[in-house]
């Protein structure tokens, strides 16, 4: 791991690699043979050796030091042939799929396959039976590079595409596409395509309720596209989010579940063998079903290894399997280590094998009930301990009744989860039956979900406006391993040596909200189709803007919030908007015009700003507007459409002018502390 971080953040040449990683060869075997003599020497230069495996793995597996990588090879304007390589999948105002591209070489008269996929979006007015999975389109319109918002503390949405692979989109109308040869034909689907396919049909058709039927949906086959946004918002902010996102939970009750049903079979020679080769393809074949992601893959890996092992006699580790299975999904794809689904899935279950025993201890029930009430409980504790700088890190908030949701939770979707098992299997044999299967899961659904929003709406649920930044979640977690060392390991050193970092830690934290109080900033963010500025003095940030930004809960929540976190803002202020005149904005000298409404030349004198900031969609051409208002920079915000965008760039061509687009540049940031 050491060396896939490293990797990420210091780019390295494939020459370097091959010099880095013979030089690692070389101290270890200078380390192995004089191993009893110095063999600190030999760790240290094993331990090298691993780091440098992982700078050369991370280094030619990444896409972006290919030959073709799209990025390098792309000609804006060229013929290209895209295959899709997922299904189409709806949603608001498009249908979106990505593919692999071809692009043609008028050169070489030939295709050329460059690496890296796209997104494409088509437009709703296509017809869904002409273009799917597998086909092949021919088009020419111009690919947009996936950017990144910009705005401070906010989702980094181009790097996220980037580690799956995804840099370019495009949105595509039927009159832009062509479709080679006689046409689209409907290809033969991968069977767990189809088999997922089949299962969402059917749980749309048969419960009624369609809260119901999206918790269903992403509890059977890891698809969330159908469930509702404050629903998901309540799960995740009361800590099941994992509930209604495939992990090792839901691999682990269907485990339970074959593993049951094949103990009831009659005993026959090698049945152990036979039966756990069989619950091994049936977990990789729901793994599939899903998706794959990265917290199921863990535990079918993880499974998969502990049933090997009776396969061939021998009693599985929890431990060498949990090691096992990160070891070959990291050399798989070393990218996986900076997905937040990979991180959580897997502290979580080294916090669980690390915690839950000595927890257990704590409480020992005498009823069957009582026990599996308090194993739950004990996971449960356990498994925060671990994942608690992550939470904090990526989320900002901490659950205070996750014990509560969880027991509860977890109890109800695991019924609800083998229903509609039964339910999808009613579906082939007896469809009455399963019309009252259906019936039968929304109830179940609908009562977690009121419970759900019951301890969500409690006083206190939440502790929200957590922020941590990356050293100081580094040092969250170095204070966690070594308090648990001192508490299970009895390592009084290790106790010394977490109060010096705790001690580090707030000195950090202090200082850091002191270095904030002297702040000025200004933060003009990128929000579509909306005009948001805050400018930051201290600790009290001031708004000026549409206040549909603060009124929207996913807009304040994701895209405004995060960028308060992140620069410690705790008072705020909102600038009302003048619909009678010009708003100047004064921030530490410098002047700024915000241009929100059509501006009366006519009658309007000579204007000298700083800046101008076009916060509106307006219709009189930039010439005339400059003509009338002197500046040196201008800012175009995102209610501009593109080729409006592309006529200022036109208008100041040749001026000593600076355009910062919003939309094209990412959120407009100023440290006035360092100069505008």
């Amino acid at each position: 791991m050491a060396g896939i971080i490293l990797a990420r953040w210091i780019p390295w040449t494939g020459q370097q690699c091959l010099y880095l990683i013979l030089a690692c060869i070389v101290a270890a075997s200078s380390g192995y043979f004089f191993a009893r003599r110095y063999p600190i020497w030999f760790g240290i230069s094993l331990f090298g050796l691993w780091v440098g495996i992982g700078i050369n793995l991370y280094t030619l597996l990444r896409i972006e030091n290919t030959e073709g990588f799209i990025g390098r090879k792309y000609l804006p304007g060229s013929i290209v042939s895209a295959t899709l390589t997922t299904p189409l999948e709806e949603k608001e105002n498009a249908f979106r799929a990505e593919a692999k591209l071809h692009q043609w070489d008028s050169a070489a008269a030939s295709w050329i396959s460059l690496s890296g996929n796209i997104i494409i979006y088509f437009s709703k007015t296509i017809q869904t039976d002409s273009v799917g999975f597998g086909s092949k389109i021919a088009f020419k319109r111009i690919l947009d590079p996936i950017r990144s918002e910009g705005n401070p503390g906010g989702f980094n949405y181009k790097k996220f595409a980037a580690d799956r692979g995804l840099f370019y989109s495009v949105f595509i109308e039927p009159a832009d596409f062509l479709l080679p040869d006689s046409g689209y034909t409907t290809p033969i689907l991968p069977w767990h395509i189809r088999a997922r396919d089949f299962l969402l049909q059917n749980i749309r058709k048969y419960i009624p309720d369609e809260k119901c039927a999206g918790v269903a949906a992403a509890l059977l086959c890891g698809y969330r596209g159908d469930m509702d946004k404050a629903l998901v918002q309540q799960y995740a902010a009361t800590g099941v989010a994992h509930i209604i996102a495939i992990s090792g939970l839901h691999l682990g009750l269907i485990m339970q579940a074959l593993t049951l049903i094949f103990n009831r079979i009659k005993p026959i020679r090698n049945r152990t063998r036979l039966t756990s080769a069989v619950i091994i393809i049936l977990l990789w074949a729901f793994t599939l079903i899903t998706g794959a992601s990265p917290s199921v893959l863990r535990s079918a890996l993880m499974f998969s290894v502990l049933l090997l092992g009776k396969v061939i006699g021998r009693e599985g580790n929890s431990w060498n399997s949990l090691a096992a299975s990160g070891f070959i999904l990291l050399v798989a794809n070393p990218n996986l280590l900076f997905d937040v689904g990979f991180q959580l899935s897997y502290s979580a279950m080294l916090s669980i094998f690390m915690f839950s025993r000595p927890i257990a201890i704590w409480f020992e029930p005498e009823s069957r009930v009582g026990q599996y009430v308090w194993t739950l409980i004990s996971a449960t504790i356990a498994a925060q301990v671990l994942t608690l700088p992550f939470v904090v890190y990526y989320f900002h908030q901490f659950p205070v009744y996750f014990i509560l949701s969880n027991l509860i939770a977890v109890f109800l979707s695991t019924i609800a989860l083998y229903v509609t098992v039964v339910l999808a299997v009613l579906v082939w044999f007896i469809p009455p039956v399963a019309i009252i299967t259906g019936i039968l899961v929304s109830y179940i659904i609908k009562i977690m979900n009121k419970s759900v929003a019951i301890i969500y709406s409690l006083p206190f649920s939440r502790i929200e406006h957590l922020y941590l930044s990356l050293s100081e979640a580094v040092w969250l977690m170095a204070i966690i391993f070594l308090l648990s060392a001192w508490l299970l390991l009895k390592s009084r050193a290790c106790a010394v040596w977490a109060l010096a970092f705790t001690v580090l830690f707030m000195v950090q934290r202090e200082y850091s909200w002191y270095l904030h109080g002297r702040q000025k900033r200004l933060v003009v963010y990128n929000i579509n189709r909306y005009t948001a500025l805050d400018v930051i003095d201290g600790h009290t940030a001031t708004f000026y803007g549409d206040t549909a930004c603060l009124d929207s809960a996913w807009i304040f929540n994701n895209k405004i919030e995060p960028s308060r976190m992140y620069y410690k803002v705790n008072q705020t202020k909102t600038i009302p908007v003048d619909t009678t005149a010009f708003r100047i904005i004064k921030m530490s000298g410098v002047r700024m015009l915000v241009l929100d409404k059509e501006p009366d030349l006519m009658n309007a004198g000579k204007i000298t700003v700083d800046w101008l900031f076009i916060a509106t969609n307006l219709r009189t051409r930039p010439e005339r507007i400059l003509d009338k208002i002197s500046c040196q920079a201008i800012i175009v915000g995102t209610k501009l459409p593109p080729y409006k965008v592309q006529q200022w760039h036109s208008a100041i061509h040749g001026l000593p002018l600076r355009l910062h687009s919003v939309r094209e540049d990412g959120a407009f940031l100023v440290d006035f502390n360092r100069g505008p």
